[in-house]
């Protein structure tokens, strides 16, 4: 009888076991329930330190980048780092990693991680780190970094005189971008861009002349660094010439599921259409590159921008009173004038269907 006693005895202590390391090893958010209330994370070493604080709050997530002003966090990526954290099972880190071995370049962390059902984890480590820290680490970057480009993507104007009118950047928030230095230039800037630190780094691409250019990002300012930059084609910039950020003029575009923002061009013609806002309406496809949307009123074309452009663009097709959203390159045609460009969700555009609201972005 002591016999089966006791082996049931073990049986039931591992089960009781295996049932805490179930527990620790980081559960899908949707299957255990987590709900992540606040993330804290920063890294020192051979690189500046840095940290960030994403916190919900009632009107949804805020993040506070090395401990800077505070601006909101997508609810979608949100959900990817939740999911990040689990996958790494980052919910059985807690703990001190730290090593007395003196290592260069090396690197140090910090981690506070709370949630909705009571979980919490407290890590640090000093060139010692947990098991699969930097696989982890690197998913978060990529997050962090997304969410960084999507606050940067938007029209930047200069703040000195173009080549005959608005010299403007737009960066988009795929890591494309396009600029134009004014009215009288004919030549279309494009290419990629990427941020490190506090610094966008832009490439123009091979159709173009292989220029880069380096800017200093400072509130909502871009502020050109001459020394690592290739001069425009057409304005000459001096050392630290600015370009501010356009904060009017963007609009949002949704079927409810997938969401476009869009930066109107100064052009009378998105004027017009700005002031229609808000709307809903149908949207249709098109041809091959494009979806369309009928405003309830005429779009005025006095003075409009007339060509081509690349995916992302917003355009009025006169001739039928229709709005354009390409999700490819097109070329321009008698009546069709240029509206603005896609900052964010332009991959969502070829998606967009059935009843869409539009809407200014205040």
């Amino acid at each position: 009888m002591r016999k089966r006693i006791s082996w049931l005895l073990v049986m039931l202590l591992c089960l009781s076991v295996i049932g805490v390391r179930a527990e620790g090893t980081g559960v899908s958010a949707s299957e255990g329930g987590h709900s992540l209330i606040r993330f804290f994370f920063t890294r020192s070493g051979d690189m500046m330190p840095q940290s960030w604080e994403i916190v919900r709050e009632d009107g949804g997530y805020i993040l506070r980048e090395n401990e800077e002003a505070e601006r909101s966090f997508p609810q979608e990526l949100v959900t990817e780092l939740e999911q990040v954290l689990s996958d790494y099972h980052v919910t059985s880190w807690s703990g001190v990693y730290e090593t007395e071995y003196e290592v260069l370049d090396g690197e140090g962390f910090a981690l506070e991680l709370a949630y909705a059902d009571g979980t919490s984890v407290q890590a640090s480590g000093e060139n010692a780190f947990p098991d699969g820290y930097f696989s982890a680490v690197d998913a978060i970057m990529d997050i962090l970094h997304k969410e960084k480009m999507s606050c940067l993507a938007g029209a930047y104007c200069y703040e000195g005189e173009g080549f005959g009118g608005n010299f403007t950047i737009t960066l988009h928030a795929d890591g494309t971008y396009i600029f134009h230095e004014g009215p009288l230039s004919s030549y279309i800037g494009m290419g990629t861009w990427d941020i490190f630190y506090d610094e966008v780094y832009m490439t123009e691409d091979g159709e173009g002349q292989g220029r880069s250019f380096v800017f200093g990002v400072k509130g909502d300012a871009l502020i050109y660094l001459e020394n690592g930059s290739d001069a425009f084609p057409s304005v000459q910039l001096e050392d630290e010439a600015q370009f501010m950020k356009q904060r009017e003029g963007i609009i949002r575009v949704s079927d409810g599921t997938h969401t476009v923002l869009y930066q109107l061009n100064d052009s009378p013609s998105a004027r017009s259409l700005y002031e229609m806002l808000p709307l809903d309406t149908e949207v249709e496809n098109y041809g091959h590159n494009e979806k369309i949307f009928y405003p309830p009123q005429t779009i005025a074309t006095e003075d409009g921008i007339e060509g081509g452009g690349q995916a992302g663009a917003l355009a009025l097709f006169s001739p039928w009173g229709n709005v354009v959203m390409y999700y490819a390159p097109f070329g321009s045609y008698p009546g069709l004038y240029l509206l603005g460009e896609a900052i964010d969700g332009a991959e969502w555009v070829e998606s967009l269907s059935g009843r869409v609201h539009i809407e200014a972005v205040q």
